[in-house]
C-alpha cells in the first residue's frame, strides 16, 4: 500500500476535520487538493497506521485513533481505542514511533489507569462479581501501578487479581508478570 502525499499526522488530521469543515476548507488549511482530501477520508485508521508503519501489525485491526499529540519537531504521542480483543473499550498513550518504526504489542501495562481499572472491574464482573470498585495502590503509576479491588465486600490484593485466569490471560499479552 503506497503512503499518501501528507505526513502520518497530516493524514490523521484531515481525517479527523471532515466532521467539522468541508473538504475545500481542509484542503485551504492544509495546503492540499480536493482530491487527496477526498482520498485520505476514503482511508480508516487501520489503513494508515498501516501505509505508514514499517511493519504489517495485526494489533492495528483492533484499535482507533482516538487523538494525537503532535508537534512537527518533536516526536508525538497517539491515543488509541482498542475495539476488539481482550482490550476492548480500553484506552493507552503510546509514542507513534512504537506503532509505525517497531512491532508494536498491546499490553495492560501500556493502558491508561482508567482503563485499567475498567479492565479489572469487567474481569471481576466475569467471574460473578456485582459490585466491584478498583484503586490504585502506592505512589507507583504508569506500567509499575498496582491495584486492588473490593468485590461484595472481599478485598482482593494485586497478587489475587493476577492468579484470575481471565486476567493472566490479558497480563499475558505482553508476559507480564504477576508483579
Amino acid at each position: 500500500m503506497k503512503r499518501l502525499k501528507l505526513s502520518f499526522s497530516q493524514s490523521v488530521r484531515v481525517r479527523r476535520e471532515r466532521f467539522n469543515e468541508t473538504s475545500g476548507e481542509i484542503a485551504k488549511e492544509f495546503g492540499i487538493s480536493r482530491a487527496l482530501v477526498t482520498k485520505t477520508c476514503q482511508y480508516s485508521d487501520y489503513e494508515i497506521l498501516k501505509m505508514y508503519s514499517k511493519y504489517d501489525n495485526p494489533a492495528f485491526k483492533y484499535m482507533r485513533i482516538s487523538s494525537l499529540d503532535w508537534d512537527d519537531n518533536v516526536q508525538g504521542k497517539v491515543a488509541i481505542e482498542y475495539t476488539d480483543g481482550p482490550l476492548v473499550g480500553a484506552y493507552a498513550v503510546v509514542p507513534l514511533y512504537d506503532l509505525l518504526e517497531s512491532h508494536y504489542v498491546p499490553s495492560f501495562s501500556t493502558l491508561m489507569e482508567m482503563s485499567k481499572k475498567h479492565i479489572i472491574a469487567r474481569v471481576l464482573h466475569t467471574q460473578g462479581f456485582a459490585r466491584v470498585s478498583v484503586v490504585r495502590v502506592g505512589d507507583k503509576t504508569g506500567v509499575e501501578a498496582q491495584f486492588q479491588a473490593v468485590a461484595d465486600g472481599q478485598r482482593l490484593s494485586w497478587q489475587d487479581l493476577t492468579n484470575i485466569n481471565e486476567f493472566m490471560t490479558i497480563l499475558g499479552l505482553k508476559g507480564e508478570s504477576n508483579g
